[in-house]
């Protein structure tokens, strides 16, 4: 399969191809001796006391690395600085960070990836970075991984020994948080969750504790890490997985542009509402300049069966669309071959398929001003409503230049619906698709204006999201705008990790404005 399909790439991240179209510096607040004013003791803090009892590194704002450490995924939260970036080395270190965030009132978080869509894995406090707590081993039957490892470094480091694990739709994101938030990818129908797939983790407790969470190791915890969303009861440093084991699949992609995206759509839901779970699918509908006349729908996935198979149920999806796609391409390859293309880096190196900055080789862009919003779906999304979600994409009311709209649909089902909706925190097991809207700008020129014309558009198509879907959003898309969120995240489940928060964190270490208790 030639190209890169790939839905960081089709939102417009430099990759041309896809789409046809194509870091605020931090400010010091250190003095030359390595204090910065804050609320503990005297009214300064001894960052050289951390940093001497420290096998990492602790970045301040006098440090020439800074800026690159207080960045996130998305720079619309470079304007966030935080007093210190910790990056731990060792479960030891992060033990030492929390004691001393504690001894000195500083609000700590922990930071994987840094993709939190709602900025919660930063802080003006200290950052506990955990990438590069990144080792991988084959275990027996199991996987042991660091929780700061990258997707693409596990896909690297598994394909060799004929193994994979349930992995996301980005390759930077870090499985500190994935995992915890569930865990949504191509391999979801197919092998189920992320979380699914969790066999232990290793966690550092605010009191200073490491302790595992396990079906028979406080079992209750180990509930709670498995769709939680992260950040709320400790600092995950590993997780023990169950790999899959798989080292070939089929990759596929189809594309059309024009005025048949409604049917696109339509008959998309109905061909993976009737698919095995051999099938994985995303939809990816995209309009650069409203209301211009035409859009593009994106289909990409990944099939777990012979290519003659899957080209039968493409030939079956185009014949009941109506229409010949304008791109249209299937080829088995190994899972890594597969996934780097999906990933957008079939033609870079496992080096280079990292956030550009972070090494001197690497070339993944971050998005800049970035907002999603979503919903579940436990049925096709009415015509109707498929109807007004396009005319909210090609609505000039909130526009402004270079606003880039996205509509996307992740088929679920399969194996994600296999458990109960309390068997573990993630509760979203009867949901077959979440849909969603994003909202793009291409650079950190936007205005406040900008933003709030960007919030009012995704607003107008959130209420017709809203008008049949079941009322519930993925935590691993946190929406800063969702009122609901405890009911839209966890529903039912609430208040069983209300519990577990007052058990393992009973003064509120961890708290970010969506997180638990």
């Amino acid at each position: 399969m030639t190209g890169n399909f790939t839905r960081r790439s089709f939102f417009g991240l430099g990759a041309a191809a896809a789409v046809g179209v194509a870091v605020g510096a931090a400010t010091s607040a250190c003095t030359s001796t390595g204090h910065t004013e804050g609320p503990g003791g005297d009214g300064t803090i001894d960052w050289g006391s951390l940093s001497s009892h420290f096998d990492g590194e602790v970045v301040l704002p006098s440090d020439p690395r800074y800026g690159q450490a207080a960045q996130q995924s998305l720079a619309m939260f470079d304007n966030t600085h935080p007093m210190a970036v910790a990056y731990c080395a060792t479960a030891k270190d992060v033990q030492t960070a929390i004691a001393f965030a504690k001894d000195n009132a500083v609000h700590a978080v922990p930071r994987s990836g840094g993709h939190s869509f709602g900025g919660y894995s930063t802080t003006t406090g200290m950052i506990l970075d955990v990438s590069r707590l990144n080792r991988i081993t084959v275990d027996g039957p199991h996987v042991t991984i660091g929780a700061g490892t990258q997707q693409v470094d596990a896909l690297a480091a598994l394909t060799p020994h004929g193994l994979a694990l349930a992995s996301g739709l980005c390759p930077t994101v870090g499985a500190g948080g994935f995992i915890q938030g569930g865990g949504i990818g191509y391999q979801t129908r197919k092998y189920g969750m992320a979380c699914d797939r969790l066999v232990s983790a290793d966690v550092v407790l605010a009191d200073g504790r490491i302790v595992r969470a396990s079906a028979k190791e406080n079992p209750d915890l180990y509930w709670a890490l498995r769709g939680n969303g992260g950040g709320n009861y400790g600092v995950v440093t590993g997780y023990t997985l169950e790999p899959i084991q798989r080292d070939t699949l089929v990759g596929y992609m189809l594309m059309w542009l024009g005025s048949d995206t409604a049917a696109v759509i339509e008959n998309w839901q109905r061909w993976m509402l009737e698919a095995p779970d051999d099938l994985s699918s995303v939809l990816l509908c995209g309009i650069q300049n409203p209301p211009a006349p035409e859009t593009m729908a994106l289909i990409a996935g990944t099939w777990y069966g012979t290519k003659e198979d899957l080209d039968r149920r493409i030939d079956a999806l185009v014949a009941a669309i109506g229409a010949a796609p304008s791109r249209r391409a299937a080829e088995p390859a190994t899972v890594r071959d597969a996934m780097m293309r999906i990933y957008g880096c079939g033609n870079l190196t496992t080096e280079q398929c990292h956030r550009a900055g972070t090494a001197p080789d690497t070339q993944v862009a971050r998005y800049q001003y970035y907002r999603t919003r979503c919903r579940m779906f436990d049925s096709a999304v009415p015509a109707a409503d498929v109807a007004d979600l396009l005319a909210v994409m090609a609505d000039p009311t909130h526009y402004r230049d270079k606003h880039s709209r996205k509509l996307y649909f992740e088929a679920l089902g399969g194996a994600a619906n296999q458990r109960a909706r309390t068997d573990t925190a993630y509760v979203h097991r009867t949901t077959k698709f979440v849909v969603g809207l994003t909202a793009q700008l291409p650079d950190l020129t936007y205005t406040d204006e900008d933003t709030a014309l960007c919030e009012k558009w995704l607003a107008d198509g959130f209420a017709v999201l809203d008008r049949h879907s079941l009322r519930e959003s993925y935590q691993n898309y946190m929406d800063p705008a969702l009122e609901d969120w405890k009911n839209s995240y966890y529903a039912e489940n609430y208040s069983r990790l209300v519990s577990v928060k007052h058990t393992y964190d009973p003064d509120g270490f961890f708290r970010f404005d969506r997180g638990i208790g």
